[in-house]
Formats: structure tokens, C-alpha cells, sequence
């Protein structure tokens, strides 16, 4: 085992000098086939199915879910871009008590959402309890959409481990991103290194299962809240019905189902130098 580690180290730093010698790849900005995909799907739905598909204006509770009752309109101003930036990697996550401690998230598109508040929401009783059971915790302004990878206990993995599957996740996202082909050794497998599980739960064993995930998230009709940002304290609200007041206290973005995290970094801050 310990041989066959050292090879797979010894090939992934073969392939990071090929990769120092393309510019394109530290490039931030998404390549044309890249952006098509995304906009021939998320792109072309309506103001109303995004809104009501993510609930946009809803309130969050602490978990990351979705509130039970909306907080603001749905007839007000959204803006949807494209994701220009790198996968964002959340270090040492508590999700759900599960042994998942690592989240990486691949986002698509950037959401801004503002609306005016409902009338059943400033009218909803002054109960704190009834008004968080209704209308959650947060009030989130911006999103990402996308999906996410978990790492297994990726904290019990040795050096060698964390550092070859840190290349190894960079080398394929930048070669789906930019539609490169990379050669990739037999030896260059999964089955020695922490699992990785996807959102839904399925664990990719395989380079072609990991690039197949990358290749159907650009293309993919339905993606998923993956971040909320920009978040205001829903009893803050109730009593300043004025969203654009810059006293309005916002707080540190929030992800569903992970209680907290450690560290963010982007996937490049991440892998550094794991393979010199």
C-alpha cells in the first residue's frame, strides 16, 4: 500500500508541472463552453420559478432550512449571475453528527434577492416563539447555487493521503472546467485515499464517477441552495421593517444542514503545496 501511494505522489507531481505550464488553469475566469452550459439551464427559468424553486424569500432557520412562512414578496428584484470564482473548501464542518468533516462547495451562480416584507409577517404576533416557529431565524440577501462534496474523515487521513486527494480533486475540476484533457495513470485511483460522498449521499469511487458529478453539476437543471449570505436577524426585522436600513446587523453566511465550520478557504488556498 505504502508503494503504491508513493508512485500515485510521484505521477501527481509529474502532472502538476504539466499544469504550471498552462496559464488557463489559474485563470478566474469561467471558459465559454463552461458558462453555456450553466446559462441554457438555471438561466432560462423564470424570475418566479427561481424565487419559488429556492425560496428566495423565505426566512432561514438554524439548521440552513427554509423557513415555514414566507418573509418577503415574491414580485421583488433578482439578480442572477455567474459564479466566476473557485470552489470554496469549509475545514473541520459539523454536519448533522456524521463523520462528513470536510464540505467543499462547487458553486454556479451568485443570487441577490430583495423584496418588500409581507404584511403577514409585520402583522405576525410579537410571540418569539410562534415568529421563529413560522418565519425562522435569518433572512438571507444572497446565495450560491450549486452543489457540494463531503470528504469522509478526512482529518484521520495520513499526509500522503490528504495531499494526493487535494491534487487530485484540483487536477479534475480544472480539467472539466476548462475542458482539458489530462493523462491520468491507472494508479491514480480513489480506493486508498478518504471517500468522497455527495450531497444525496453517494460516494464516488472513480475518477469517471468524480468527473461525471463536475460534468452534469454545470449542466444539471436543478441545482440547490448551497450557501446563505448577507443573513439578518428575523427579530431584528420585526422590529425595523426597513431592509435597506444600514444599522441592520448582517451575520456570517450559513450552509444547509452544517452547524458551524472551522476554516474557509478556496480550493487552491487549500491544496497549496500538497504536491511539490
Amino acid at each position: 500500500m505504502r508503494h503504491e501511494i508513493n508512485e500515485v505522489y510521484e505521477i501527481l507531481s509529474r502532472i502538476k508541472l504539466q499544469l504550471s505550464q498552462l496559464s488557463s488553469f489559474t485563470s478566474e475566469q469561467p471558459s465559454p463552453s463552461h458558462a453555456a452550459k450553466i446559462t441554457l439551464e438555471l438561466f432560462n427559468c423564470s424570475t418566479q420559478q427561481i424565487i419559488k424553486q429556492f425560496k428566495l424569500n423565505h426566512g432561514l432557520v438554524l439548521n440552513g432550512e427554509p423557513s415555514v412562512q414566507a418573509v418577503i414578496a415574491e414580485d421583488g428584484e433578482l439578480e442572477v449571475n455567474l459564479y466566476k470564482g473557485q470552489p470554496l473548501v469549509y475545514i473541520y464542518v459539523n454536519f448533522k453528527n456524521t463523520s462528513l468533516d470536510t464540505c467543499i462547495n462547487f458553486p454556479v451562480a451568485e443570487i441577490i434577492y430583495k423584496g418588500n416584507l409581507l404584511e403577514s409577517f409585520i402583522e405576525c404576533t410579537n410571540d418569539k416563539k410562534k415568529l421563529h416557529k413560522l418565519h425562522g431565524d435569518f433572512l438571507a440577501r444572497r446565495f450560491l447555487a450549486g452543489d457540494r462534496l463531503f470528504i469522509e474523515n478526512f482529518k484521520l487521513a495520513t499526509t500522503v493521503q490528504a495531499n494526493i486527494l487535494k491534487f487530485y480533486l484540483l487536477c479534475v475540476y480544472n480539467s472539466v472546467k476548462y475542458s482539458t484533457e489530462i493523462q491520468f495513470s491507472e494508479l491514480v485511483t480513489l480506493d486508498l485515499l478518504p471517500k468522497l460522498v455527495t450531497s444525496d449521499g453517494k460516494k464516488l469511487n472513480t475518477r469517471e464517477e468524480l468527473t461525471n458529478w463536475m460534468n452534469n453539476l454545470n449542466s444539471n437543471k436543478i441545482v440547490n441552495i448551497i450557501s446563505y449570505d448577507d443573513l439578518i436577524l428575523i427579530s431584528r426585522l420585526k422590529h425595523n421593517t426597513s431592509l435597506v436600513d444600514e444599522s441592520l446587523e448582517t451575520l456570517k453566511e450559513k450552509q444547509p444542514g452544517i452547524a458551524n465550520f472551522r476554516e474557509k478557504l478556496s480550493l487552491e488556498e487549500w491544496v497549496g503545496d500538497a504536491v511539490v
